[in-house]
């Protein structure tokens, strides 16, 4: 059953707006967007009337001017979709006539199906070249990427499964009112204490002063370097260090030790799949231009 449009009207409408019921003059007006795609510095032309020598005035279906006028290439297209046949020597000869009566510089035959081995013959013997512009099948996908399975292992760093803070008495009861005059909510019972990073804690010593967190990151990464485990025990020296909660006193502690977990392993998978990177596909176009 013969189809009552062809398929490059089809695309030409979904795109563009023309009035013209004349056949195939949509497919020249698709080949015309592409040639000026492919020369954009140069005037394209779509349906041009051309004197010939004779006198005899000429359809051009699309019309190159390189350079100004220096160089003229014509261009004549065959949407042959319906029919599905081939482009023959008829053609070809008949083309040859124009390009001879114009003095044209360069020509093309543009067709969506092929070409008759005698109008390929002939058109190589005069110079005429072929070219083949049509839909993108899934036939051109062969030596391109389509899609990308992408398998990822994501290692967790070290995080800290447990903290435990001892104080005598007096320092307990001097820090949890210097948190509770900031504002911070911490719990300090004996059986763990959970920092956060937004918290204005810090450790202090006579040289440094850091915020709890980034201290405990720090000698975590450093520990992790040293040992080469997956888990490791942090214990602050409480020689060393005191803590400081926003503008309270230092505090002196017993003991302050972080224990962290072994990394985890995540695996994700997903898939990252390429749409068409074309409508239309141009083949065996050959020029100097």
């Amino acid at each position: 059953m013969t189809r009552s449009k062809s398929k490059y009207d089809e695309l030409h409408d979904r795109f563009f707006t023309i009035l013209s019921t004349k056949a195939g003059t949509r497919y020249e007006r698709l080949a015309a967007l592409v040639f000026k795609r492919l020369h954009e510095q140069h005037a394209v032309i779509h349906d041009f009337k051309l004197i010939g020598a004779s006198k005899v005035k000429h359809q051009i279906d699309v019309l190159l001017e390189i350079d100004g006028k220096s160089r003229r290439v014509l261009v004549e297209c065959k949407d042959f979709d319906k029919a599905g046949k081939p482009v023959g020597l008829g053609i070809i000869r008949n083309f040859w006539a124009v390009i001879e009566d114009t003095h044209a510089d360069e020509a093309f035959v543009v067709t969506c199906t092929r070409y008759t081995p005698p109008a390929r013959r002939y058109a190589t013997a005069k110079g005429i070249k072929l070219a083949v512009l049509r839909v993108l099948e899934d036939a051109d996908w062969e030596g391109y990427i389509r899609s990308v399975k992408i398998q990822m292992h994501v290692e967790s760093g070290p995080r800290i499964e447990r903290s435990e803070l001892a104080l005598d008495r007096a320092e307990h009861d001097r820090f949890v009112a210097d948190l509770r005059t900031a504002g911070i909510v911490l719990r300090i019972d004996g059986q763990g204490v959970m920092f956060r990073d937004i918290d204005p804690i810090f450790l202090v010593s006579k040289s440094e002063k850091l915020q709890v967190m980034h201290f405990l990151r720090r000698e975590i990464e450093s520990e992790v370097a040293r040992q080469r485990h997956n888990a490791v025990t942090i214990d602050v020296d409480p020689q060393k260090w005191r803590l400081h909660c926003n503008n309270g006193s230092l505090i002196r502690f017993t003991k302050l030790t972080v224990q962290t977990a072994a990394p985890r392993l995540h695996t994700m998978e997903f898939e990252v799949a390429f749409d068409r990177i074309a409508e239309l596909i141009l083949k065996g176009l050959a020029t100097k231009m």
